[in-house]
């Protein structure tokens, strides 16, 4: 989900890379440009694992390698000020506000620990209220420290959709669901089972490997240099929802066994071709029965019988 805290002017040129990392961890990287005049926080929705902690989302730092999606591209942003700490009567500890290169950011845990966070940087609950299937979902919060554009946001966490890759791409831009919304979307994502459902008809499968164009190195522990990074190209107005891959491999297909071809079938002489040398004497009998003969094999020929 691409959602802000307040109204924005414009958001375009969303990228995002996912990849599951094994032991029910899942990857995520995020980049876009956004355009507002407000401090605005963006939130994304992710579905954790159920009874989620604060430890079950690590921010990870792309401060160092802010050409990573111009480099899973090569394969084939206003000011705003730190997140505060919130203070909201509620006698609740405060959420943790790490730095992480040009944001800082917050890990929500659950819809009901929005009250810990700066109350500028929530969405009201009644949005919420219409979005049922974030119910219990836990939610990563960003904000940039600085003006201009920044480095990808990524991080890792525990996710409950361990055969599924999840992007978030529901769009909340001005405190509003709509059903219909405007995608200018790339999807990037390694898997090492091309995926079976979801949004294949857009896919552009990767060819190399990904250490070609990637450093790996500075890309955290995101990108496995061995495998291929595979592309979804996603634009024009669609439904509002998230992207959902099934990860699991493709399934070997046994090849159909060879099929023997019939033997040819003899076709028995016709009956007038026996019954016109019949009556003839036998040595013009046998030239006349072999002319016959060999005339009828051709008029078999021609006519395919």
């Amino acid at each position: 989900m691409c959602c802000f805290s307040q109204p924005v002017a414009s958001v375009s040129g969303t990228e995002i890379f996912a990849r599951h990392l094994g032991d029910g961890w899942q990857a995520i990287a995020y980049s876009m440009t956004v355009v507002t005049e407000a401090s605005v926080a963006m939130i994304l929705p992710l579905p954790v694992v159920v009874g989620a902690a604060e430890a079950d989302l690590e921010f990870i730092s792309l401060g160092g390698y802010r050409t990573f999606f111009e480099d899973l591209a090569k394969l084939d942003r206003p000011p705003m000020k730190s997140l505060p700490r919130a203070r909201n009567g509620t006698g609740l500890a405060p959420l943790a506000v790490q730095e992480i290169g040009d944001f800082v950011g917050s890990f929500v845990p659950t819809q009901a620990d929005f009250v810990r966070l700066d109350p500028r940087f929530r969405i009201a609950p009644e949005v919420w209220a219409g979005l049922p299937a974030y119910a219990d979902f836990g939610f990563a919060v960003f904000q940039l420290k600085h003006g201009g554009k920044a480095h990808p946001m990524a991080f890792r966490f525990r996710t409950r959709s361990v055969d599924r890759l999840f992007f978030p791409t529901v769009h909340i831009h001005d405190g509003q669901v709509q059903e219909l919304a405007p995608f200018d979307h790339t999807l990037y994502f390694q898997e090492p089972g091309v995926p079976m459902a979801g949004e294949r008809r857009f896919l552009d499968r990767g060819q190399e490997p990904a250490s070609t164009a990637v450093d790996v190195g500075r890309a955290a522990g995101l990108v496995d240099g061995a495998l291929p990074v595979h592309r979804i190209l996603l634009s024009g107005r669609r439904k509002n929802e998230d992207v959902l891959l099934d990860s699991s491999p493709v399934p070997e297909v046994a090849p159909a066994p060879a099929v023997a071809s019939p033997a040819p079938r003899e076709e028995p002489e016709p009956s007038w071709l026996k019954a016109a040398v019949a009556w003839l004497p036998l040595p013009v009998g046998l030239a006349v029965g072999g002319v016959a003969w060999a005339m009828w094999r051709r008029i078999r020929r021609a006519g395919g019988g």
